[in-house]
């Protein structure tokens, strides 16, 4: 009995995360109580506070969840030996833009991220976490750089921002209004234009 109550309840999570996907993503986050959550999945105000404390977190929870496969293949690329970091990077991006094309729950939460930065709770959080991945691209400019893969007359730390400004870039021009709308098809040049001007010039 108590394995089946387990059960539902994981099912009941499920649920309730699927039903805040939507909700956010149709209406805004910050125009979506739990209560209407809770009506659209059917369970009770009690059900969703069982689960999540509020919200936020019932919002940071998604995103953590969505993607994690993602953040995990970064840190396996950070404990890589002896590897040409740069370029498993760039193809790392290559991979996760395209899964983005085509992941509609991808794209849902990452349309509502952008709104979720306008809520002063949430903002910080996601300053937080933007700091984590500048941290972790920074390493790995600093490695490439000193592999001759990136060029010296900048710091790790501005290529870093540079890169990830780029990639945000097109991410944001790309859910909010489809351009460039032919970016799944030419995801390759878009990345190799960016680290073209990362890498160091050629001599001779």
């Amino acid at each position: 009995m108590a394995r089946k109550t387990r059960e539902e309840a994981e099912q009941t999570r499920k649920l309730l995360l699927d039903t805040a996907l939507q909700l956010f993503d149709q209406q805004g986050i910050n125009h979506t109580t739990l209560a209407q959550i809770a009506k659209a999945a059917g369970v009770t105000r009690g059900a969703i506070y069982w689960h999540f404390k509020d919200r936020d977190d019932l919002f940071r929870t998604l995103w953590e969840e969505i993607t994690a496969p993602i953040l995990q293949r970064f840190d396996e690329l950070r404990e890589l030996p002896g590897e040409d970091k740069f370029n498993a990077m760039l193809e790392l991006v290559v991979r996760f833009m395209d899964e983005l094309t085509s992941d509609s729950k991808l794209q849902q939460i990452h349309r509502i991220s952008i709104q979720a930065e306008a809520i002063p709770t949430l903002h910080q959080w996601i300053k937080e976490d933007l700091c984590k991945d500048l941290t972790n691209i920074t390493e790995l400019m600093q490695e490439a750089q000193q592999l001759n893969q990136v060029r010296n007359d900048i710091t790790a730390s501005q290529a870093a921002s540079f890169f990830y400004g780029y990639i945000d870039g097109l991410i944001r021009n790309w859910l909010q209004f489809n351009l460039p709308q032919d970016l799944r098809e030419h995801l390759p040049l878009y990345i190799n234009l960016c680290a073209d001007s990362l890498r160091p010039a050629k001599t001779g």
